[in-house]
């Protein structure tokens, strides 16, 4: 039992790394945004030229009508991964924070007074890439030296 869920996983995983491969691709001529707009904010992910950019608003947004709040697909021209909102309308009491490093970048601002919270993570696809290509490698190794194993030691595992 324990072998065919770590098939199923491993199969999952592939399949999940083969997506993020065509996102990472498709990044440089689309960039592919998907939103969450609820009572406590806004939430998104979206492709930008070879990154993933995952994006985060806490705030009160409990007064919008009905159809300003759900899930929304966008597909425009690429951009950089790069959240424009943290500099629109400095108030007082905003506190700034970043860092940028080997393609991973965390930054935003918050405002404790107002209850705000807007802040963009981002990561390059090749290492979501290279994670979720861990597992299916790793079983196929293994599948393969226990292919490869003489027939006397396979039995003994």
């Amino acid at each position: 039992m324990k072998h065919k869920l770590l098939s199923f996983a491993a199969a999952l995983s592939l399949l999940l790394s083969v997506a993020v491969c065509v996102l990472w691709v498709r990044s440089y001529g689309l960039s592919d945004q998907l939103d969450w707009r609820c009572d406590g904010g806004w939430r998104s992910v979206r492709s930008a030229q070879g990154r993933v950019a995952v994006g985060l608003l806490l705030a009160d947004w409990s007064g919008q009508p009905a159809d300003f709040y759900g899930l929304k697909y966008e597909r425009g021209k690429p951009r950089p991964p790069f959240n424009h909102r943290i500099f629109l309308g400095p108030d007082e009491g905003d506190t700034w924070f970043g860092w940028e490093r080997g393609g991973f970048a965390w930054y935003g601002k918050r405002n404790a007074r107002r209850g705000i919270l807007d802040a963009q993570g981002v990561a390059p696809f090749w290492c979501i890439a290279a994670a979720t290509a861990v597992l299916p490698l790793g079983w196929t190794t293994f599948a393969l030296a226990r292919t490869a194993a003489p027939s006397a030691a396979r039995q003994s595992w």
